[in-house]
């Protein structure tokens, strides 16, 4: 079997129909979430007190399947080629190890929601 590293069988586009998605499969999401009522700003508005923390392992072998995970952000292209063959061109990040903490407030102001964070760290 031959395998080639593009497949330039696609027809051209001729509408608003796609076969692109988006695949964000995550491996051992550790989370904490931590709520609270609180007041900000000269006039002491009320607002919500979050403060989140989440991790993800990049890579790692799942003990229900024993088959490789992986935590990811990708683009696919599922449309099959013009001979029925499966193209799945993707493109992206894979095996993210990540760390994500915040905290901040959560508001209503006459605009919308009001999103302020204090501490902000990704880190990937």
């Amino acid at each position: 079997m031959q395998q080639s590293l593009s497949d330039n069988s696609l027809t051209e586009i001729g509408g608003d129909g796609g076969s692109w998605g988006i695949g964000i499969p995550i491996y051992n999401l550790n989370a904490n979430v931590a709520l609270s009522g609180t007041t900000y700003g000269t006039d002491n508005k009320q607002a919500i007190a979050y403060n989140i923390m989440a991790s993800t392992e990049g890579y790692g072998i799942d003990k229900k399947t024993g088959l490789p995970s992986t935590t990811s952000i990708i683009l696919i292209d599922g449309k099959n080629g013009e001979h029925g063959e499966a193209v799945n061109y993707y493109a992206g990040f894979r095996n993210i190890d990540a760390l994500i903490k915040s905290e901040g407030i959560i508001s209503y102001k006459d605009e919308g929601i009001y999103i302020r964070a204090d501490k902000l760290l990704i880190s990937c």
